[in-house]
């Protein structure tokens, strides 16, 4: 009877991508699963285009979106990647989106300073 060896030293690089080919294999199962009571799909129904008043232009933002519960409102650092930064408050119930100001001007910003987006998280302060 002859044995049969094999080396496996050829194949200690393929460990990691087998086990990330696992895990991401994983995941995607789990965050296809819809949640209980949550509408499966994009429809017409549960999505809803909101303009920003006063800033065309205004199209990005980055993480920058917060919410507070005192006055159910929505507030969202948008910019033009230009020029502009706006801070819009978004009353969910009167379905209103305002303008609360430029950065530049919010944050008393000199004329050689530039903020060119919003990478902070917006929370809720205790007043």
């Amino acid at each position: 009877m002859r044995k049969i060896c094999r080396s496996t030293a050829g194949n200690s690089a393929l460990v990691p991508v087998i086990i990330a080919l696992g895990i991401a294999l994983l995941m995607i199962s789990v965050v296809n699963q819809p949640a209980t009571g949550q509408v499966s799909g994009l429809t017409a129904n549960n999505i809803t285009f909101i303009s920003y008043p006063a800033f065309p232009r205004g199209n990005s933002t980055w993480g920058d979106i917060g919410y507070n519960p005192n006055n159910k409102a929505v507030f969202v650092g948008v910019t033009n990647h230009v020029d502009s930064v706006g801070l819009y408050e978004y009353n969910i119930s009167a379905d209103r989106m305002e303008l609360k100001g430029f950065i530049n001007d919010l944050a008393n910003l000199r004329n050689f300073q530039w903020q060119g987006n919003i990478h902070s998280k917006i929370v809720t302060g205790p007043d």
